[in-house]
C-alpha cells in the first residue's frame, strides 16, 4: 500500500459524517448511515441529532457495520445561554476526564 492511500484509510477511519440540519428525516439519517460504509473502510462515527440514534443504530447494525460509532450533540447550536454558563467549568472538568477515558481505551485496542 502507497503511504498516500495509507494516509487516506487513516483519515477515513479517524473521520465523522454529520448531519444536524433541522429539516433531517429518518431517510436522511438512513442514507448518511449507508456512506459511512465504503469499499476502502468505514468511517469511524456518524454525528446526529439525538431522535434518530435508534435508527441510525438499527440501519449500521443491519448493513453490518455495528463498529461505526454513534456521535450525538446537545443543545446545539444555541449551547451557550447564560444558565449553561453556571455548570460549564464543572461540565468541561468532567468532558476532559472523559475524553482522556475514552483516548487511552481506543489507542490500548
Amino acid at each position: 500500500m502507497t503511504d498516500l492511500k495509507a494516509s487516506s484509510l487513516r483519515a477515513l477511519k479517524l473521520m465523522d459524517l454529520t448531519t444536524l440540519n433541522d429539516d433531517d428525516t429518518n431517510e436522511k439519517v438512513i442514507a448518511l448511515c449507508h456512506q459511512a460504509k465504503t469499499p476502502v473502510g468505514n468511517t469511524a462515527a456518524v454525528c446526529i441529532y439525538p431522535r434518530f440514534i435508534p435508527i441510525a443504530r438499527k440501519t449500521l447494525n443491519e448493513q453490518g457495520t455495528p463498529d461505526i460509532r454513534i456521535a450525538t450533540v446537545t443543545n446545539f447550536p444555541h449551547g451557550m445561554t447564560i444558565s449553561t454558563l453556571r455548570w460549564r467549568k464543572p461540565a468541561r472538568r468532567s468532558l476532559t476526564e472523559q475524553m482522556k477515558w475514552t483516548w487511552s481505551s481506543r489507542t490500548a485496542r
